[in-house]
């Protein structure tokens, strides 16, 4: 089981690589009409998501090698992803405003990969849950 759990940590942050380095520049050119300070910003806050998702998943992978279970690991990767994907339904591509133009473009590109995040890190939970528990088990 502990495999499959690894397994699918790997695809998770795969999904998350093919999203995050194809556009990099379309986000830069998204937010090319704004001042040089806040590009830096909301290309920081592109980069942000992509990091958490790459750390939680570093993280899991290496409690499983230890054998460590956590299922806070795979809930926490799936309420980012319900948080993406609300995101990406609230800004549309219709948005006007510098802001609402700027966050569609983060929404947009992370948006996609929302479901997939969910249901994987899911089903990344239950299987820590069910390893930890027979990890306990053992033990007693």
């Amino acid at each position: 089981m502990d495999f499959c759990i690894i397994i699918l940590y790997l695809v998770l942050e795969v999904r998350w690589i093919q999203l995050f380095f194809p556009n990099i520049r379309s986000t830069w050119l998204a937010i090319a009409f704004m001042a040089w300070d806040m590009r830096l910003l909301f290309m920081l806050l592109y980069i942000v998501p992509f990091l958490i998702i790459t750390l939680l998943s570093i993280l899991g992978v290496l409690c499983v090698k230890i054998e460590e279970y956590y299922s806070s690991i795979g809930f926490v990767s799936a309420m980012f992803g319900f948080g993406m994907k609300a995101g990406s339904v609230i800004f549309d591509k219709y948005s006007i405003s510098t802001l609402k133009k700027a966050a569609c473009q983060i929404f947009a590109v992370y948006g996609s990969v929302a479901f997939a995040a969910v249901l994987l890190s899911i089903v990344i939970s239950v299987l820590t849950y069910m390893r930890r528990r027979q990890k306990i088990k053992r033990s007693v």
